[in-house]
Order: structure tokens, then C-alpha cells, then sequence
């Protein structure tokens, strides 16, 4: 009974108790197939890895040959690359060293070419991805649009960090062309383009030197399972399951770790200048916030879902949107990451329990998880952000970004509309109650009119009569006079 309580007692320590129903859209993975590898064969006019008929990566030949000097590589832009395509490339340039350097001290450095510098490399617009391999005075193409991407960019300076002429220098080449990768992958030449087995080649000790790496999947130097395939059919896939091969989006920690050794990097060099590593979502104009974080030994560990493999550091994210809406949430790591929603509370020991949907990667070449959710009202949920393989530790950052508002309720949204409208005419009544009140008032009746003019007036004269009274009196009749005059004298 107290192991029951106890076991109860710790589910309810790590239950995040999140109330939130968002509707998830599941972003569909691209057919692998789909996706075109412009990295140039070697019986083109340049191969791939120019001027290197044997090669390897992961991996590094072995010669008498010398890296680039401290590490600093020159170089310049030949024509077909805008302003715009330019600063992209340097910023690339800028990731790589970032990525190697240890505690910011300097391991490699891209810098303009100066008059003085003997070996230098032009980055130009060309046909497909290539580079001379290592320190000389060559070209990397990098066709535009079809190569100008963080992963490609990155592969062909990876060659630009290696050396050519096999027997006499060194070079970075393919994952694939280990002397043990017949422990990991399986290489069919008969589905092969003509001429593409050349960059299958096996190297065998004392010609290559793997420095005391292991064989890395998820490098940036391994193809991928389609690459060179002349009817549909792989190339070359890995023996063990649930692997992915082929991503073309960031260094992996094996080819960050190969490059320190390669160049016998510390942390005691020239600090590099300040630089912060872009984030570049889909959507730039629309980005809301970002969370960064990192997963570590010292995280939680669980059995992911859909997996049967244990031992998962995992990491719980309240994501609270402020307003209704389809929001994009994209991640960025150098690790392979994998992304969970959850609509009410998240059981580590019922990973399916209140599961929404699951969320590996954005498609064949990225392996980060990339997905939209939609929400009806400013709400919360959980994003549970795990690996794809376990034991995995690494850096991540999220970037939230409102693809498009979702219009108000239609009430809400009459009222809104209502708020800026002009106010409504009252009704007719009251709108001739306001008019009248506004006009002069109407001119009295006739008969009042005609009593307010009157009043107005003079006083109309008496009538005859009274007129009468008020006259002197009429002399009286003549015979009235007569009596009243003094007797006439006698005759005479």
C-alpha cells in the first residue's frame, strides 16, 4: 500500500496539470525520393570533390600535405552571387566557426582574400554543389537557388577544410567511405548512376585515419538513401532500424568533434569576434517569441512514444498563445529532436495518455520537428521535446510564429465592426423630432396669426356709434337754433 501511495505521490510531483484543446496539423513528410542531390560526379568537367579520384570523410586520408595555415581560410565570390546571396554564404561561414570553436577560442576562420595570400577559394555560381578539396586555389560551387542552403553550404566547406591529391595530402570526405562502414550500411552499385560508385569508395588504414571517431549517421557528410539513383531504387541504407541518413540542415556533433581534431583545436586560441547565430524561420515578418533551452544528463528520462528503446532526456513546455490563431512552431538544434502535444497533462509513465499528435522531422533533409497548431482562443498546452534516439544531450531553440490570426466570434466580431462604424441613424420618429428641434418653428395658425397680428396693430376705431360720443355735439336743428339766437329787431 505505501509503494501505491509513493508511486501516486511521485506521478502527481511531475503531472503538469495544463487545461488546453488545440486542433493539430500534422506537417507530411516530402517522399525521400523527392529530393535531388546536386553534389556533381566525378566525370563531370569537376566532381564533387574535385581533383580527388579516391576519397573519404569521417574519416581523413592521410598524407604529408599541411591543413590550411592556423586554420584561416581566404576566400572570395566570383560572379553570379548578389549582395543578398553573399552576406547568406558569410553567415554560413560564420555558423561553421561558431560551431567548432571551443569556449569562443577560434579552431578555423573564413576571411575575405587579401593580394598576399597564395591559396584562397572562390565560391561561385555554378552548376550543382562541388569544392576542391583542402588548401589550394579553387573553386566551391554552389548553385543558386539548389545549393544555397545551410546544409549544402556547409558540406562543400567541409571539403574546403580537407585536403586533395590523396597519396600526398589529407582531406575531409563521406561518412560512407569508412573502412568500417560495412557495419552500419548496406551500398547497392547496380541502382547507381554511372559514376557515382566513386563516391561510395572504401578506405582502408594507413591511407585513412578515422580519428578515434565513431561511424555518424546523422553527419552532414553521409548521403542519403536515394542519393545517385538511376531508377528509384536506394543506394545505400542503414542495417540498423529506426536510422536516418542524409540531413542537410546543421553540423552534427561528430563533424564539429572531427573538425576540433582535425585542426588540433583548444580553447587558448584568438577569441572569434561576436556573432549571433540568426534564427531563420519560415516565416520571419509573423515571429512571436523563442525558447532555448538544452537537454542534458541531469534531465528526466522516460520511454518515448513509439519507441521500444528506453533512457529519453525530455523536457516539458508550457506553450500559451495569446490569441486565437494557426501558429507555427519550428526547431532548431544540432541534435536529432522530436516533439510531443499534449491537450491536458503529460504521464511520463503513460506517455500516450492525453497524447494530441507526435512530431518527428520537418522532412528528409531536416531533421527537426516542425508543426502548426490551431487555436480557438488564447489557451495553453504541452510540448514535451525529447530525441529521436535516446541517451541523446544537445541545445535547442523553438521559434513560435503566428501564421494567421483566426477571425473573432461572429458576435464579437459584429460588435467589433459595430465599434467602428458611424452610429446608426435614429429612428424616423426620433429623426424628425431632432429635425424639427433644429428647424425654426412652423408659423402659428391662421387664426392665431391673424390674433397676434391684431394685437400688434393699433386699436381699430369704435364703432360709428361710439365714435359719435366721443365727436362734439351736432348744433342743434335749425329751428333749434333759431330759438337759441336773440330775437331779430322789429321791422323797421
Amino acid at each position: 500500500m505505501k509503494v501505491i501511495i509513493f508511486a501516486v505521490w511521485i506521478i502527481g510531483i511531475i503531472v503538469a496539470n495544463v487545461h488546453a484543446k488545440p486542433t493539430a496539423v500534422v506537417f507530411t513528410k516530402d517522399p525521400e525520393a523527392k529530393f535531388l542531390n546536386l553534389e556533381r560526379l566525378p566525370d563531370e568537367t569537376e566532381g564533387h570533390a574535385i581533383n580527388a579520384s579516391r576519397k573519404a570523410r569521417g574519416l581523413v586520408l592521410m598524407g604529408n600535405g599541411a591543413r590550411w595555415s592556423n586554420g584561416i581560410v581566404p576566400y572570395q565570390f566570383g560572379s553570379g552571387y548578389t549582395t543578398q546571396l553573399q552576406a547568406d554564404v558569410v553567415t554560413r561561414m560564420r555558423k561553421i566557426e561558431n560551431l567548432v570553436a571551443i569556449n569562443n577560442a577560434r579552431c578555423i576562420q573564413f576571411r575575405p582574400r587579401v593580394s598576399t595570400d597564395l591559396y584562397y577559394i572562390t565560391i561561385q555560381n555554378g552548376t550543382g554543389c562541388s569544392a576542391r578539396l583542402g588548401q589550394s586555389t579553387g573553386n566551391v560551387t554552389l548553385q543558386s537557388p539548389g545549393c544555397s542552403d545551410d546544409g549544402r553550404t556547409f558540406h562543400e566547406l567541409l571539403h574546403a577544410l580537407g585536403k586533395s591529391e590523396m597519396k600526398e595530402r589529407e582531406c575531409l570526405f563521406h561518412e560512407q567511405s569508412r573502412s568500417d562502414r560495412g557495419l552500419y550500411v548496406k551500398v547497392y552499385p547496380e541502382n547507381m548512376q554511372t559514376g557515382a560508385d566513386q563516391q561510395y569508395l572504401i578506405y582502408e588504414n594507413p591511407m585513412a585515419d578515422m580519428l578515434n571517431s565513431s561511424y555518424d549517421y546523422s553527419s552532414v557528410m553521409h548521403y542519403a538513401k536515394y542519393d545517385f539513383s538511376s531508377n528509384g531504387k536506394p543506394t545505400m541504407e542503414p542495417i540498423q532500424s529506426n536510422i536516418k541518413i542524409g540531413q542537410r540542415y546543421n553540423l552534427s556533433n561528430g563533424d564539429i568533434q572531427l573538425i576540433r581534431r582535425y585542426y588540433n583545436c583548444s580553447s587558448n586560441g584568438p577569441t572569434l569576434p561576436p556573432f549571433t547565430i540568426p534564427i531563420e524561420p519560415a516565416y520571419p515578418s509573423m515571429l512571436l517569441s523563442t525558447y532555448s533551452s538544452e537537454l542534458t544528463n541531469q534531465n528526466l528520462m522516460y520511454n518515448r512514444n513509439g519507441s521500444s528503446l528506453p533512457n529519453f532526456y525530455y523536457e516539458v513546455i508550457n506553450v500559451t498563445v495569446p490569441a486565437a490563431g494557426s501558429y507555427i512552431f519550428q526547431c532548431y538544434s544540432n541534435i536529432d529532436t522530436f516533439g510531443y502535444i499534449y491537450n491536458q497533462a503529460f504521464y511520463p509513465l503513460s506517455p500516450a495518455m492525453n497524447l494530441i499528435n507526435a512530431f518527428d522531422d520537418e522532412n528528409i533533409e531536416r531533421w527537426e520537428f516542425s508543426f502548426m497548431l490551431t487555436f480557438n482562443s488564447p489557451d495553453t498546452s504541452l510540448l514535451v521535446v525529447t530525441t529521436y534516439n535516446p541517451n541523446m544531450t544537445g541545445s535547442f531553440l523553438i521559434a513560435a510564429i503566428l501564421l494567421s490570426p483566426l477571425p473573432p466570434p461572429r458576435r464579437q466580431q459584429q460588435r467589433q465592426q459595430a465599434a467602428l462604424l458611424p452610429p446608426l441613424p435614429p429612428p424616423r420618429r426620433q429623426q424628425q423630432r431632432q429635425q424639427a428641434a433644429l428647424l425654426p418653428p412652423l408659423p402659428p395658425p391662421r387664426r392665431q396669426q391673424q390674433r397676434q397680428q391684431a394685437a400688434l396693430l393699433p386699436p381699430l376705431p369704435p364703432p360709428r356709434q361710439q365714435q359719435a360720443a366721443l365727436l362734439p355735439p351736432l348744433p342743434p336743428p335749425r329751428q333749434q337754433q333759431a330759438a337759441l339766437l336773440p330775437p331779430l329787431p322789429p321791422p323797421r
